[in-house]
């Protein structure tokens, strides 16, 4: 690249997308490797095979108690407890070998609780064999002795299993009749045995398994069968449930080994609430004020236990103090909105809010915070659009939903631009990640002024509205990313692009309207100081580390020679109401023009032409000949020259006329291109590029032929009168025959000898058509004249301009 853009070095913008990552802090322990151990203990751990028939046993006992009672086996109390003698037999005998053959011996203990679960649950629950005391009871005791032997024996897989057919065991014998209250009971007794066990031993995977069935299945309760009047039966064991799982965390973060500062369990930390705050909607969305003092409540009991555990043990857990904090803050931050019920701040109070966790994330390297932060980006965006987002505003800029929009783009623009300002201190994948934050800040920001301008701008004028915010909006994101150094918020504005194509297309298509027309003439303006200010600032800028940039130059000029073109569309609409041919005309000869000052503006050394002369006369004017080539085939292809009153003169016509300035135009580009240091194109290619001129030059003659014949002649200017016309294939006839005769020469004159045999494929052609079409075609005045002309022509060729010997290169020795 040449001029003084390409002499600049690499800013420190693009180095800094090089730099590598500042040393990550220690690792945390690895609660995905500890999940999967303990999953692998649970299916290859022991004995597999007696695991595995243990499973199929269970479920074939299911089955047999189901068939029996189908078809009355035996009485009911008979059946249920031979399983259950055999249940405990399976424990006992388990335990007795637990020294000598653990795994087997823990797997037929899982088994055996498992089977006890099955009975009491089918002895009460289907068959109401016991009383509701006695059953809770009995649940009770078994859950107590599967802890106590999971504790005793230390073993994560034996509790597993337990708690496994614990928590199905209701499900498993289910009529879909049964109580809530009995359901709910059962599962508040095994979430206590996981809070017991969580007392003594950090096993995190027995913590989710409770939390998911039981979460899980009251979700699913909920939905199918829950209604306002069980609200009083129902509320108390939302409430315990929540306190058990907001106390297995900080049990969890005092004894989880090797952090001074306490692990935090983020599944339970951050999913209890969230969980809660679901399942509470639905208990009192429908009650005044239900959902403002919940969340009040909730953020009492957060910021309370945060201030609690700073007190009590204010390093030991500083990390769930750090993380309870926040979320007691934004409960709070949740009841205003509930109490007014108005939803559209509740996202931007929650972007907010995340802004600030990220940035205290940063400074205090805290990553829970920080995930938090990006956290509440992706819920405060998700609030904002299942709200009320194509509500018409009550007031213009200063509703709450132009607002709203506003911060929560902005919250996350901050978010991402914190984390590529302080990447240093962050691990790459980290700080690289949170630029995705751009893509989803910025049609929030961007869709605030969209959704202003279709609520208070007419339809008529909301085109070139929309087409001025756009650019704006991206000038305003381009100068602050500038100003900070913040490099992958400059490409946004490379959207500009395709937001100009698209706008053109609307014009052209779907409002059949010139691009000034519909307040255009204020947002194309201002599209086009943006666009420059964004090559000229930011492309240039970082060409050299990213190459690829430079298509924005080529593409700008494509984009705004179609809209100079797209002008003319007014001299074929009223008051003018010209023909066709002068509009596309009008607009080749633009194009034309702007060729010829790209081709004079890079002779210099200004910018952008001078400045990138390489890449304009290459990619910017390869695109501009090949866009006019396509212009003028459709244009000579498609229209007849009309330019009434005035008569129809070959060449001395806009069509052809036109057509003939674009081929000088072309032809003075390759030219151009060749006398260029170095030069622009290789020989190779600039033979084939000569030949392609000179095709078209050729199909522009025919196409000239067929427009006089049309207008001298009288005949329809479509395909097949023109082929079926006498005068057109004499005029094709002969006129082929003297182009072939002019090649001839001229390649004998210079002893060009491919292209004296191009010439005489052209005139085989003609004589093939004489014998195979004309003879039989054509009227006779009209033969005579065809193979006359052609034979004395052939004559004269042969005469003039015989075939070029070999060149010295081209003998075969």
């Amino acid at each position: 690249m040449t001029g003084a853009a390409g002499a600049r070095l690499p800013t420190a913008d693009a180095a800094a997308l090089q730099r590598p990552a500042a040393a990550p802090p220690p690792a945390a322990p690895d609660f995905v490797a500890s999940a999967f151990d303990t999953v692998r203990e649970l299916i290859f751990g022991g004995n597999t095979v007696v695991r595995v028939g243990i499973v199929v046993l269970l479920v074939g006992v299911t089955l047999l108690l189901r068939w029996a009672t189908e078809h009355a086996l035996f009485p009911i109390e008979l059946r249920l407890a031979a399983v259950a003698v055999g249940a405990v037999a399976l424990i006992g005998f388990g335990f007795h070998k637990r020294q000598a053959r653990r795994g087997f011996a823990l797997t037929l203990q899982g088994g055996g609780i498992a089977a006890l679960y099955l009975v009491v649950f089918f002895a009460f629950r289907r068959y109401e064999l016991v009383p509701a005391p006695l059953a809770f009871g009995l649940l009770c005791t078994i859950a107590l002795s599967s802890g106590v032997l999971s504790v005793r024996q230390d073993s994560r897989a034996l509790i597993f299993i337990a708690q496994l057919f614990g928590f199905a065991a209701p499900i498993l014998a289910s009529t879909g009749a049964g109580s809530h209250i009995a359901l709910f009971s059962c599962y508040l007794v095994l979430n206590l045995l996981v809070f017991a066990v969580a007392l003594y031993k950090v096993w995190r995977v027995l913590n989710l398994l409770g939390f998911v069935f039981t979460f899980g299945i009251a979700t699913t309760w909920g939905v199918l069968r829950y209604d306002p009047s069980l609200f009083a039966t129902t509320e108390p064991f939302l409430l315990a449930f929540f306190a058990v799982y907001v106390a297995i965390p900080v049990l969890f973060a005092l004894k989880h080994p090797g952090t001074p500062h306490g692990w935090v369990d983020g599944s339970l930390v951050f999913g209890t609430p969230l969980a809660t705050l679901g399942l509470q909607w639905a208990l009192v969305h429908d009650r005044p004020f239900g959902m403002a003092f919940s969340v009040l409540a909730l953020a009492a009991i957060y910021l309370g236990l945060a201030a609690l555990l700073r007190r009590v043990a204010r390093e030991r857990l500083r990390a769930l103090t750090e993380a309870f904090l926040p979320i007691g803050v934004g409960f709070a931050t949740l009841a205003i909105p509930y109490g007014i019920d108005d939803h559209n701040l509740t996202g931007a109070a929650w972007a907010l809010e995340g802004a600030g966790l990220y940035w205290v994330g940063v400074r205090q390297r805290r990553w829970l915070s920080r995930l938090a932060g990006v956290a509440l980006q992706l819920l405060a965006g998700g609030a904002r659009l299942s709200g009320n987002s194509f509500a018409r505003p009550t007031l213009p800029i200063l509703s709450s939903t132009f607002l709203a929009s506003i911060l929560i783009g902005v919250s996350a623009l901050f978010v991402a631009q914190y984390a590529y300002r302080r990447r240093a201190e962050l691990q790459e994948f980290e700080w690289r990640g949170a630029q995705l934050l751009i893509v989803w800040g910025s049609p929030f920001f961007v869709g605030a002024g969209l959704h202003e301008i279709d609520a208070w701008v007419a339809p008529s004028q909301q085109p070139g509205a929309e087409l001025c915010w756009l650019a704006v909006a991206a000038l305003l994101l381009e100068t602050c990313a500038r100003k900070y150094e913040w490099l992958p918020a400059r490409f946004p504005a490379l959207l500009l692009w395709p937001v100009m194509a698209a706008y053109l297309a609307q014009y052209t298509w779907d409002l059949n309207e010139q691009p000034l027309s519909h307040l255009g003439y204020l947002g194309w303006p201002v599209l086009a100081f943006t666009m420059l200010t964004v090559l000229k600032r930011f492309v240039d800028s970082q060409a050299h580390a990213f190459p690829k940039l430079m298509a924005a130059h080529a593409s700008a000029l494509w984009l705004w020679a179609i809209w100079l073109m797209s002008l003319c569309r007014p001299l074929s609409q009223a008051p003018l109401a010209l023909d066709d041919c002068f509009g596309v005309s009008a607009a080749a000869l633009i194009l034309a023009l702007l060729c010829v000052g790209v081709l004079e503006q890079s002779k210099g050394d200004g910018w952008p032409c001078g400045t990138h002369r390489q890449h304009y006369l290459r990619a910017g004017m390869t695109g501009l000949i090949s866009m006019g080539t396509f212009w003028s085939a459709a244009a000579n292809l498609g229209l007849e020259a009309n330019v009434a009153p005035l008569p129809y003169l070959p060449l001395l016509n806009p069509i052809e006329l036109s057509s003939a300035i674009g081929f000088v135009v072309a032809f003075s580009w390759r030219q151009r291109a060749l006398k260029h240091a170095p030069p622009l194109f290789s020989p190779e290619r600039a033979k084939r590029t000569l030949i392609l001129l000179f095709a078209l030059l050729f199909c522009f003659w025919n196409t000239l032929l067929a427009r006089a014949v049309h207008h001298y002649a009288g005949v329809r200017f479509d395909v097949d009168p023109l082929l079926e016309s006498s005068a057109m294939q004499l005029s094709i006839t002969l006129s082929w025959t003297v182009i072939a005769l002019g090649v001839m020469w001229l390649a004998h004159r210079r002893a060009v000898r491919p292209a004296w045999i191009s010439a005489a494929v052209l005139l085989g052609v003609v004589v093939c058509k004489l014998f195979l079409h004309d003879l039989e075609q054509l009227s006779t005045p009209t033969k005579i004249a065809s193979f006359m002309g052609v034979g004395a022509l052939l004559l004269i060729i042969g005469y003039i301009a015989p075939v070029p010997p070999h060149k010295a290169s081209e003998t075969t020795p």
